[in-house]
């Protein structure tokens, strides 16, 4: 990215504030895209972490690599063996959260629609929306996959059409992610299933890394929930009966890794590319500490699920 962007400065999106007080400011470490440092701050009133001032959003999508992966190990990306294991994960989660029903289901920030597919494969209807379509999204789309392209505020669907919206690491990326959740509230049934993962700014991970842990990554992510500022926002969105889980495997485990390449410099300067075998060893040694802070249930992501008040 050459040349600086003027920065737009904001309020709390959860609570309206225009108190806060600095915490770190952070460069891109994750794609080197900018060597620009931004601005995380906390809300005095609140709590909530955000980036201010920001990218505005008509121009925050310079800021993402051609083919952008937020959690990948590596330079070579994350291998169709771990996409498998994280999309298993989701639909764990999903079974956990909605039992035997079924339904419309819809993802937001669907990507390749590769957990879509899964969906359709156990019985739900599937729907999915994104800013840009892969390859992978427009065959899913020959599959009797509903998937529209462009901004979820944007578009039309009938309210309380759905029985499972679903938000995968999405909406610490949206520039007003109040109002995405209110938007998903109508589209809700009465007895609809909200889905929400997004990194936790009060995990172990984020207070041990700070700057370079990588889930900031600057500036692509406008907020850092904790699980008290993502719940009070859901709340605040006309959500309750909130279920947090802390145990995200294959997000923290790789939440340390990337980190600890982020803090040595590494992925910076594109020398990130270990050998499987390594990563393979790397996410074993990583997996001890995701454990340890599920249970502490200070998790580096959580996945909150969430009814209609």
């Amino acid at each position: 990215m050459d040349g600086r962007q003027a920065l737009q400065p904001v309020s709390c999106d959860l609570c309206g504030s225009k108190s806060f007080t600095p915490i770190f400011s952070a460069v891109d470490y994750n794609h080197a895209v900018s060597q620009e440092r931004f601005q995380f701050v906390k809300c005095l009133q609140c709590g909530l972490v955000f980036q201010n001032p920001r990218i505005p959003p008509e121009k925050i999508g310079g800021y993402y690599p051609a083919a952008y992966e937020d959690y990948r190990f590596g330079r070579k990306g994350i291998s169709a063996r771990d996409i498998e294991a994280l999309e298993h994960f989701k639909i764990r989660q999903l079974r956990a959260a909605v039992g035997e029903k079924r339904g419309r289901i819809l993802d937001v920030g669907c990507g390749e629609a590769g957990f879509l597919l899964k969906c359709k494969g156990i019985g739900f209807t599937p729907y999915g929306c994104d800013y840009s379509l892969g390859e992978g999204a427009r065959a899913a789309g020959k599959q009797r996959v509903h998937i529209k392209r462009g901004d979820f505020m944007n578009l039309q669907y009938p309210k309380k059409f759905f029985k499972v919206i679903t938000f995968w690491h999405v909406l610490e990326h949206l520039a007003n992610p109040r109002k995405a959740l209110v938007k998903a509230r109508s589209l809700l049934a009465d007895d609809g299933v909200l889905i929400v993962a997004v990194p936790n700014a009060d995990g172990l991970q984020a207070k041990l890394f700070g700057k370079y842990w990588s889930h900031v990554d600057a500036p692509r992510h406008y907020y850092l929930f904790s699980t008290a500022t993502m719940l009070m926002m859901l709340e605040a969105s006309g959500f309750s009966n909130m279920e947090v889980d802390h145990l995200a495997f294959h997000y923290n485990a790789w939440g340390y890794g990337t980190s600890v390449l982020n803090a040595l410099g590494l992925r910076a300067r594109g020398t990130d590319n270990p050998s499987g075998l390594v990563k393979s060893v790397a996410m074993a040694v990583f997996s001890i500490p995701a454990y340890f802070e599920a249970a502490m249930q200070r998790g580096g992501t959580i996945v909150v699920n969430a009814r209609k008040k």
